[in-house]
């Protein structure tokens, strides 16, 4: 499956370009993957990121409004906050900039699957937090004349990613669409943060010759393991 963890990684790492191209990353997943699993030494980039007044209001129109400044732009995206502001697919009648938006489709709001709260009968899961719209974003992107690619597996979106970067001229506004599933990311996120936690408890725990002795004791004895 598709993790949008594996996308931040590829994403942050892959070469895109002989130029260095800004990214800006949605709310709410994008962003926070990105800041939890993208690596540090990978090639700095510029880096945007917003937050609306319901999270993700403007997630489009934003980032048209940035690749029209800044000459090209990368937008990293969710389903949910792109059909949010999918009227932001009318730009490609006005930019001068270039927008390639890679799209995370997980078929909803997949950052409440991190909630405990999907089995609790009290909740409508689907209908209350999730919100499967159950519309297609390549066909509607396709709809305002975008040139767009969809991807069921992470190992060629680097080398997809470059072909959007280069498409022609006269096509301004470009979509890669990556399917994965919630469930699958949130349960992937939770095994690395664990093993996240389990590294930095043996690292931050002292060996034996680090310990410092009690005043008056012997030698020998040490001050008992946090």
């Amino acid at each position: 499956f598709f993790f949008k963890q594996k996308t931040a990684y590829e994403i942050r790492n892959c070469d895109w370009s002989s130029d260095v191209c800004s990214s800006d990353l949605a709310n709410s997943s994008p962003v926070r993957d990105w800041e939890s699993f993208a690596p540090a030494d990978a090639p700095a980039r510029p880096l945007f990121s917003f937050r609306g007044a319901s999270g993700i209001d403007g997630t489009l129109s934003i980032a048209c409004g940035l690749a029209d400044s800044l000459g090209e732009l990368v937008l990293v995206s969710g389903d949910l906050a792109l059909l949010h502001d999918s009227s932001g697919w009318l730009w490609r009648q006005q930019i001068h900039g270039r927008l390639s938006v890679v799209l995370i489709d997980n078929g909803g709001g997949g950052i409440f699957e991190q909630l405990p709260i999907r089995a609790d009968p009290c909740f409508d899961f689907e209908r209350l937090f999730s919100m499967p719209q159950g519309l297609d974003p390549v066909r509607l992107a396709e709809l305002h004349g975008v040139t767009c690619a969809r991807l069921d597996h992470p190992r060629a979106l680097g080398q997809h990613l470059r072909q959007l970067l280069q498409r022609p001229a006269d096509q301004p506004l470009g979509l890669l669409a990556v399917s994965t599933r919630a469930g699958a990311d949130a349960s992937l996120r939770q095994r690395l943060r664990l093993q996240v936690a389990g590294l930095l408890r043996k690292r931050l725990q002292p060996r034996d010759d680090e310990l410092p002795t009690m005043a008056g004791a012997a030698p020998d004895s040490k001050f008992p393991r946090p």
